[in-house]
């Protein structure tokens, strides 16, 4: 358990890290302790996921070809699936799935990766039923619902940012999404350029 909290420690740092080269080297430094953390229990849902996440960050800090030719975006993929084999109604496990699907979805990888936007939006909706007061998982379903651009789902991505915004936070980690929720709805009230602008920015 040890080695898949280091995982998910570093993971964390480099989510917020925009320094390419060293997200990129502690994201190498998350993996070996994910992959320590596997070999010790492979039915360790977590180590698998925390790898997953870990390609999936070092693959978002490299170029377009270069994160083609690694098949990162691939192999995160099938360790999420690992995870959620192993704990299906896990919300924190549905939640980086759905990010997953609904990205790639949309920077046109659908066909090549198997990547469904509808599908997507299936997993976000159980993980918001499974823990509706979690800031983070909040966070990241008003982000992807947004960042789709479809008006069928924006009521739900403006109710998901407001619950994210207003739910008690009980880590370091939950404050900071929640300055990031705060800074997405301030980018939403300041009209569709300013959202547009914001969300393209994110990672």
């Amino acid at each position: 358990e040890n080695l898949a909290f280091a995982a998910k420690a570093l993971n964390a740092i480099s989510y917020f890290d925009r320094d390419r080269q060293s997200t990129r080297e502690r994201c190498n430094r998350a993996m070996d302790y994910a992959e320590a953390a596997i070999a010790a229990d492979p039915s360790f849902a977590e180590a698998h996921f925390n790898l997953g996440v870990a390609m999936l960050i070092k693959a978002s800090n490299m170029g377009a070809a270069r994160a083609f030719l690694s098949n990162l975006p691939a192999r995160g993929r099938r360790k999420f699936d690992d995870a959620l084999a192993l704990d299906p109604d896990f919300a924190p496990f549905l939640v980086a799935s759905a990010a997953w699907r609904i990205e790639v979805a949309n920077r046109g990888g659908g066909f090549l990766y198997g990547a469904d936007a509808e599908e997507g939006y299936e997993e976000l909706v159980k993980a918001r039923a499974l823990d509706p007061v979690d800031n983070v998982i909040a966070h990241e379903c008003a982000v992807r619902l947004l960042a789709d651009g479809r008006e069928v789902w924006r009521a739900e991505a403006l109710a998901c940012l407001e619950d994210a915004v207003t739910a008690p936070t009980d880590s370091t980690f939950e404050a900071a999404i929640q300055e990031k929720s705060r800074a997405l709805k301030a980018a939403v009230e300041g009209g569709p350029e300013t959202e547009k602008a914001f969300l393209a920015k994110r990672r």
